[in-house]
């Protein structure tokens, strides 16, 4: 599987599926935790059940408490993650381009 591909990864009870770019979902039977340790440094855990590849955020909805993934997926983030939030903003925001008109 390659990681650059995986949009998220959802917990569900001891499964872990994971959402690729292609629309394909793959399940693995491991904890969410078990994952989180052993990806790359763009992916962030912000909510119990969700880790995020911060390169495929469209968009982070701080009044909703929710990152959109490729303009189509709503994940939601927890007051318990909002330290990685504030990061994937601040990663985000000086990776950015800005153009002045």
């Amino acid at each position: 599987m390659d990681i650059s591909k995986i949009l998220y990864l959802k917990a569900d009870n001891n499964t872990t599926d994971f959402f690729m770019e292609d629309g394909r979902v793959v399940s693995a039977y491991k904890t969410l935790k078990v994952f989180e340790e052993s990806l790359p440094d763009n992916f962030y855990r912000i909510h119990k059940s969700y880790i995020i590849n911060i390169n495929s955020i469209s968009r982070i909805h701080f009044g909703k408490s929710m990152c959109i993934i490729k303009n189509q997926h709503k994940i939601p983030f927890t007051k318990t993650f909002i330290d990685n939030i504030n990061t994937i903003n601040k990663v985000l925001s000086d990776n950015s381009l800005f153009t002045l008109k």
